[in-house]
């Protein structure tokens, strides 16, 4: 049997809009009301909360994070796959890892920073690490090189953590990346292998946070298929956090479907989808 969905009062919905915005900077439309309602209906039905607006309160009391979390999980859409616009990681592997690693040679380091700003289940990050991992070669263990991998949804990360995937997803990868950094399991699936897992950490992070707490600058940043979710002033705001960690010459990756907004200054378009800070 079908049970109707009981839609969410507008003064609850503009409670929570509210609260998601200053939270994570979700900017939900006006017309998501039916939206908000269908995701959120069974986690009040589960936690036997009567109305949406002892749920908001609930949240904001919940000290753990786990109904936040939750929150943002099903507002957002944590879906991704291997070889995501294949591009990109094109892009990244003919014209940007060389670029960034000759500049880094040229200034006597061998220091090698990638951030994943929005892992997700992990398939964007191991995708880097691997691509990195080829783009050194043998001299990659004599360098300070990996990636670091960022999400604001706890249990996406412990997802991304193991590293294991189904087979249709990873042979999307391209077969040699698939053969030497990952490990076919007895039951079917793939899991990155020790060596590849060894050079990526998790870690949870709002991107609103007001400065991000890194001490050495990025040369390769993905924040891809995120900022779909803000509005051009968090996205400009946004920007002059994410400039101040990169480095000069360094590469920004974004989703196909986003755009930067237009009076920012903080990095040239190199390509659709491709920034580069000056």
């Amino acid at each position: 049997m079908t049970v109707a969905i009981k839609l969410i009062e507008d003064a609850d919905f503009q409670a929570l809009r509210a609260y998601v915005y200053d939270t994570c900077g979700i900017a939900l439309d006006n017309s998501k009301h039916s939206l908000v309602s269908g995701r959120l209906q069974p986690v009040l039905a589960r936690e036997h909360i009567a109305t949406y607006r002892e749920y908001i309160d609930r949240v904001r009391a919940d000290t753990t994070g786990r109904l936040r979390s939750e929150l943002v999980d099903r507002l957002s859409t944590n879906h991704t796959f291997f070889w995501r616009e294949a591009d990109h990681f094109d892009f990244l592997a003919r014209v940007a890892l060389p670029a960034v690693i000759g500049a880094r040679r040229r200034a006597q380091s061998k220091t090698l920073r990638i951030w994943c700003a929005a892992s997700s289940a992990g398939q964007e990050p191991y995708t880097l690490g691997a691509l990195a991992m080829e783009a050194l070669g043998v001299d990659y263990a004599s360098w300070d090189a990996g990636v670091l991998a960022t999400d604001i949804s706890a249990p996406v990360l412990e997802r991304a953590r193991e590293g294991i995937y189904d087979n249709d997803d990873v042979q999307r990868l391209p077969e040699p990346l698939r053969k030497r950094h990952f490990d076919r399991l007895p039951d079917g699936r793939w899991q990155a292998n020790r060596r590849l897992r060894d050079e990526l950490t998790f870690r949870r992070l709002n991107l609103m946070s007001p400065r991000f707490p890194f001490k050495q600058p990025f040369d390769v940043v993905f924040i891809r298929n995120v900022m779909i979710y803000f509005d051009m002033p968090t996205k400009l705001a946004l920007m002059d956090r994410l400039a101040a960690v990169m480095r000069s010459g360094a590469f920004m990756f974004i989703g196909a479907a986003e755009s930067l907004p237009p009076d920012q200054r903080q990095f040239e378009s190199v390509r659709p989808g491709v920034f580069r800070k000056p």
